[in-house]
């Protein structure tokens, strides 16, 4: 059998993995956005610690992998490997500040830094569209598209 008809046949179709984190407070509607990604996709979940005050992890579907804030070198790498597309949602403008200079204080920034850029890389903005018009946030996003390659949509 030649190199290539063995990768094909090697070659298992499987559900995308997604990286779901919540990088703010308003994370009412994370739930949901748990239950609607876990219809279709495979789910690890990684949340900052101010947003654990209002995600309940028993509303989360048991099936979903649940990652704290606490950072380590051998978590980080485990999600950069296993994750084909990172999602952030809600975010807000102090994690978005973090990611644009750099920062790693927790699980989820860590993870950012370590994002390939190759890969999709999603954020979807907090419910405060007044906090995203300010100069320095507009600033802060634009680095992160440029050096990240992501996306950034508003958070409903």
């Amino acid at each position: 059998m030649d190199a290539v008809n063995f990768k094909a046949k090697s070659c298992v179709e499987r559900k995308p993995r997604i990286l779901l984190a919540c990088g703010c407070k308003d994370g009412a509607k994370f739930e949901l956005l748990c239950h609607e990604f876990s219809k279709w996709a495979r789910l690890a979940v990684c949340v900052t610690q101010s947003s654990l005050c209002f995600i309940d992890s028993e509303k989360i579907p048991r099936a979903v992998k649940f990652c704290g804030p606490r950072r380590s070198d051998s978590n980080t790498i485990k999600l950069l490997e296993w994750a084909d597309i990172m999602v952030i949602a809600p975010l807000s403008p102090h994690t978005l500040a973090k990611i644009a200079g750099g920062i790693c204080d927790h699980l989820l920034t860590s993870v950012v830094r370590g994002w390939d850029p190759n890969k999709p890389f999603y954020a979807a903005t907090s419910t405060e569209p007044f906090r995203w018009e300010d100069p320095l946030t507009e600033e802060q996003s634009k680095k992160c598209i440029d050096k990240h390659c992501y996306h950034r949509t508003h958070f409903i």
